[in-house]
């Protein structure tokens, strides 16, 4: 009974013991741990990118990352800088790759511009009509420009409403249209009205048949024999019909008066 009891005693100091020694090497290599992911040797010192620019410089990239001399590999896990890019109005997709000790490498699909949208401030519009911005001083202004959009319009409405004007300019890209097209406005009640470069008469579309409507609009305007100022608006929603409306004409300038409070030229 005595030895069973005393072998008893010598396993639980045992047990003791191990565990504590374990509890050591734990800590001892958590430690150990936590300094090789700061240890300079997994310092990032080689960042490969491709697809960078003509929007953002790599220099613009890696500051909006962070980097530092002192970002390690550990830190910069994939799935992390991949997001961190992507949250970048001006980035689409991007891929992200590293490799010990020190090399990170970035895949970067920049959104391309496809007209400039005016919200509440100015934004570029890429081909899908996601809007990202907004514009910067030195980012180019030489594109079509889309007005009309309220600032709070949903995010689905404004997409499908921005895709259809895109693909109005598209199409007089293309093909003939009346002249280039400086803007599209688009509107809930009239639909889609474009401003050609010249003649600047407002050509009101509506949201279908455009090649059909764009054409006769063009006969109308070529059939117009006066100044195209006069011209308001070219109205071509209705099938078969063109309605024009006009500026009001400004009324002849007053005679000047004589001094005895007559119009000079006018008898009493």
């Amino acid at each position: 009974m005595i030895a069973a009891l005393v072998r008893h005693r010598a396993l639980c100091r045992g047990a003791v013991a191990v565990f504590g020694a374990a509890a050591l090497v734990w800590a001892v290599l958590a430690g150990g741990a936590a300094g090789l992911r700061e240890h300079p040797y997994f310092a990032i010192g080689q960042v490969v990118m491709h697809g960078c620019g003509p929007a953002l410089t790599p220099d613009e990239v890696r500051a909006w990352l962070g980097l530092t001399d002192e970002t390690t590999v550990w830190d910069a896990s994939p799935a992390r800088v991949r997001a961190r890019l992507e949250a970048n109005p001006f980035i689409a997709r991007a891929a992200v790759r590293r490799q010990f000790p020190g090399r990170l490498e970035l895949v970067i699909r920049e959104r391309r511009p496809q007209a400039i949208a005016v919200v509440d401030d100015l934004y570029y519009v890429d081909r899908a009509g996601v809007t990202f911005g907004p514009l910067r001083p030195q980012d180019n202004r030489d594109y079509p420009v889309i007005t009309g959009l309220a600032p709070g319009m949903a995010d689905g409405p404004r997409a499908w409403a921005l895709r259809r004007a895109l693909r109005l300019l598209r199409r007089c890209g293309r093909e003939p249209c009346i002249g280039e097209l400086s803007e599209v406005h688009l509107e809930t009640a009239r639909g889609v009205v474009v401003y050609p470069s010249a003649p600047r008469v407002p050509i009101v579309l509506g949201w279908g048949s455009w090649p059909v409507k764009l054409e006769r609009a063009q006969r109308a305007l070529d059939a117009w024999h006066g100044p195209t100022e006069r011209l308001a608006a070219v109205d071509v929603r209705f099938r078969n019909q063109v309605v024009l409306s006009f500026r009001p004409v400004p009324p002849p300038p007053a005679a000047p008066l004589n001094g005895r409070g007559r119009a000079r030229g006018l008898k009493a």
